[in-house]
């Protein structure tokens, strides 16, 4: 029975005494509030929307407004656990999500489904700035709240509020890109402010960026590897044959790509808190992305009868061959635009009208439009003769293409030093 009575002191004693910090701090003193920001913020509201949400949610939530991670949407999006992305121009564009692809996704900004200029049912994300983004959720498993049609994924794109920052906000920021293949370098700007007037009844937010980049892209490729094209057997490995697949390139090109991308992007919004409990809220979001491309290549097709002097490794790939009668060498220039457009505009209100009871009326109107080299199509000149080309690779470099040329060969170099086609295979020689 002591033990109790001294516990049960203890306990009023507590109570008594918090009850006085209560009455102290309701006289006058004023408790001061620690507002958590930047990366640590991002985090708590990215786990509180996996938390409420009513199935598996993964988010990515912007350190403030304006910095969204990474330059483009879709390359945010790779961060998270599932998601992956295809690259258009080293831009990540489309995503893919558990396997299921870009078309099978479904993609809402600010809940709403937005019209894409691609032509199938995926959606670009390389047409939306970061900086325009506060967050990102995916949601990987579906319920009756939401839009069908997301197999993969639905996706929802939130940008900022007004109502939501509560204070006057502006944000700037600079930046250039410089691009070492085409020596440009290319600006990027973006802009946000948002603040509430009347004592927070009515809020403005406006948002733009621009970008623009210039690349070149230089390339040594082939279109891939073709299996037993019937080279004659006494023009195979010294007149030795293989015994086994043989292994011939289609073709080697050499190309170079001229592009140019321009995107700039513009968000409004307007809120009105009509009274306590009703709340309307307008937003547009534009977007202009167009891309440039010029591309010429210089290219050997090589076809298996005609081949001479072939030599394989040891797993039956042709790494020296040479042709004379036959082959088609063939100068391409190509021009394929894509220039895109999109427009959104929404309406909401939301009220509450009792403790009990919600409503929700939202309206949106949205539309995107895509056309390549101003409605003229894409444009392929394309010139070809006959030529000799041997092609050699020796595993360590890029293979090497030489008209009338054999390795024992000298040719004459930019300097006027005539040299050894030898020491242009050997790396330490450049």
């Amino acid at each position: 029975m002591y033990k109790k009575k001294m516990l049960t002191s203890a306990v009023l004693a507590a109570i008594a005494s918090m009850s006085g910090v209560q009455q102290s701090y309701a006289e006058g003193n004023v408790i001061e509030e620690i507002a958590v920001m930047g990366m640590r913020s991002s985090l708590e509201r990215s786990m509180d929307i996996k938390r409420d949400g009513s199935g598996v949610v993964d988010a990515i939530s912007a350190e403030d407004i304006g910095k969204f991670p990474d330059q483009n949407v879709a390359e945010s999006l790779q961060r998270i656990t599932g998601v992956s992305i295809d690259r258009s121009g080293g831009e990540g564009q489309y995503i893919t999500v558990r396997g299921f692809g870009p078309q099978f996704n479904t993609v809402l900004v600010n809940g709403r489904q937005i019209a894409s200029e691609d032509q199938s049912r995926a959606f670009s994300f390389d047409t939306l700035a970061s900086e325009l983004v506060s967050g990102i959720a995916v949601h990987k498993t579906s319920s009756a709240t939401m839009q069908s049609g997301g197999v993969g994924s639905t996706v929802n794109i939130t940008t900022a509020r007004p109502f939501d920052i509560g204070e006057f906000k502006a944000v700037g920021s600079v930046k250039a890109h410089y691009d070492e293949n085409s020596e440009e370098t290319s600006p990027e700007f973006s802009g946000f402010v948002s603040n509430t007037f009347a004592d927070d009844k009515f809020g403005v937010l406006f948002a733009v960026s621009q970008k623009n980049a210039k690349t070149r892209l230089n390339q040594a490729e082939t279109d891939g590897w073709l299996e037993n094209v019937g080279i004659p057997t006494d023009e195979l490995n010294d007149g030795l044959g293989h015994d086994g697949n043989t292994f011939t390139p289609r073709n080697y090109d050499s190309k170079v790509t001229f592009e140019e991308r321009k995107r700039t992007n513009a968000n409004l919004v307007l809120q009105f808190a009509a009274s306590d409990t009703l709340e309307l809220t307008f937003d547009a979001l534009y977007s202009d992305f167009d891309i440039t491309t010029d591309s010429t290549s210089y290219g050997h097709w090589f076809t298996g009868p005609n081949i001479e002097n072939a030599i394989t490794d040891a797993n039956g790939t042709v790494v020296d061959l040479y042709q004379e009668e036959g082959l088609a060498t063939d100068f391409h220039a190509k021009t394929f635009d894509r220039l895109t457009e999109s427009k959104s505009f929404g309406f909401n209100a939301d009220w509450d009208v009792s403790d009990n009871l919600n409503l929700k009326f939202d309206v949106s109107h949205s539309e995107a439009e895509r056309s390549a080299n101003n409605g003229g199509g894409n444009q392929l000149s394309l010139i070809g003769y006959a030529n000799r080309v041997r092609f050699q690779s020796d595993g360590a470099i890029l293979p090497w293409t030489s008209e009338f040329q054999s390795a024992n060969d000298f040719i004459e170099d930019g300097d006027g030093v005539v040299r050894p086609v030898s020491d242009y295979l050997d790396p330490a020689n450049g």
